[in-house]
């Protein structure tokens, strides 16, 4: 049986030159294939580290790999503790102003933009006057909020919207610090142990935290701000 014979070899060498499109199709397709491999994704060039439990060993004085980069980007969005210890989370006049103490519970008077921050989990009642949380407005009215505040979270603040406005923070009743039994993921983010009564503590500063957590305020933007403001307005005029 004859073999085959190739298509050159029955049709001969073609001299003839390619077509104005068959030469903008081949260049298209030239450019588009990549000159050479594009180097792994990020997740890619962590996950292929060899772990040896000493992060000290992967330094080997040469460039800098994407490992490396992701560690300083990292680190670099971490506050400090020590930066976090001088964070004001309550500003109130302390000279004409102490807080009662009584029952586990705290009362405080607060004037127009002054606030109290809590970590934990409590009830808040306003007793004279009105403040924002979390951007809700509460006022005498509005009967006991409970407010869940964790340490893993941003913690919010009681702000005043009127001078001499008197506020009741208290303990609660209340099994979600029970939750540290299911995982540890749960442990020290309230206020205190789960066999103590006290559900909150009331902080100045982060450095009145007893567990020295890095501890941040909720921000409000300007935005919002503004309309806080208007539903305040609003409160005052049904109140």
């Amino acid at each position: 049986m004859a073999q085959k014979r190739k298509a050159q070899e029955a049709f001969g060498k073609s001299n003839a030159q390619l077509s104005a499109f068959a030469v903008a199709r081949l260049a298209k397709q030239s450019k588009a294939a990549p000159s050479q491999a594009s180097p792994p994704p990020l997740a890619t060039a962590i996950g292929d580290e060899a772990y040896s439990n000493h992060a000290d060993e992967h330094v080997d004085g040469g460039s800098e790999s994407d490992y490396d980069h992701a560690i300083e980007n990292v680190q670099g969005n971490v506050r400090s503790p020590k930066a976090s210890s001088n964070m004001v989370l309550s500003a109130f006049d302390r000279t004409a102003n102490n807080p009662d103490r009584k029952d586990g519970s705290v009362t405080v008077t607060i004037h127009n933009s002054q606030y109290v921050t809590c970590v934990g989990e409590y009830n808040l009642q306003v007793l004279q006057g009105l403040v924002t949380i979390y951007g809700a407005v509460v006022h005498p009215g509005s009967g006991l909020q409970k407010v869940y505040a964790p340490s893993t979270h941003a913690l919010p603040s009681i702000t005043a919207r009127r001078d001499n406005t008197v506020i009741c923070v208290s303990n609660v009743s209340s099994t979600m610090r029970k939750l540290d039994n299911l995982s540890p993921n749960f442990r020290n983010i309230w206020a205190a142990a789960p066999n103590t009564s006290q559900t909150f503590a009331l902080l100045e500063t982060a450095a009145d935290d007893e567990s020295q957590r890095i501890l941040t305020q909720l921000e409000v933007d300007k935005t919002l701000q503004n309309v806080l403001t208007r539903l305040t307005v609003d409160a005052e005029g049904r109140a």
